[in-house]
């Protein structure tokens, strides 16, 4: 039997290593994550404010919009029960973020291009390779059922 020297200490904030570790690891990893968030942000908005560009200037601006709405959107719950969001705007929320891609699409080539990405990964994208839309519109064809009047 262990003496009161001896005796394993308690888990927790002052217990043993590991259960520190579990106890705050989540909490310090979302930490990080918002930090990275911001500097993605920060970057996205300083980028916006040196394109001389009028398009690049909007391009960039609704893409960090994209980008915070999609960031938000992980976060509905915990800012609606902490009464930061109100239903109305979680419901919103789809719409605001359909609404960003729908100002995007007609520039998408633009930002395909400058993203720059390696054609070996385009081709590793099944939507952004030329064939998948042709065979999804082959498909399209034969699946549905040919009526002749």
């Amino acid at each position: 039997m262990a003496g009161p020297s001896q005796e394993r200490p308690a888990p927790g904030a002052f217990g043993e290593p590991t259960a520190r570790w579990n106890e705050t690891s989540a909490a310090a990893l979302e930490m990080v994550s918002a930090h990275a968030r911001l500097q993605a942000t920060d970057a996205f908005l300083a980028a916006a404010v040196q394109a001389a560009d009028p398009t690049a200037r909007f391009l960039l601006h609704s893409l960090c919009r994209l980008f915070l709405l999609k960031q938000l959107s992980q976060h509905t719950g915990d800012l609606l029960a902490e009464e930061h969001l109100t239903v109305h705007h979680v419901r919103a929320l789809p719409m605001a973020i359909d609404t960003v891609i729908a100002e995007l699409a007609p520039h998408m080539m633009i930002l395909v291009e400058a993203f720059d990405l390696p054609a070996e990964v385009l081709s590793a994208i099944p939507i952004a390779n030329g064939a998948y839309v042709d065979q999804c519109l082959d498909d399209a064809t034969t699946d549905r059922p040919q009526t002749h009047l």
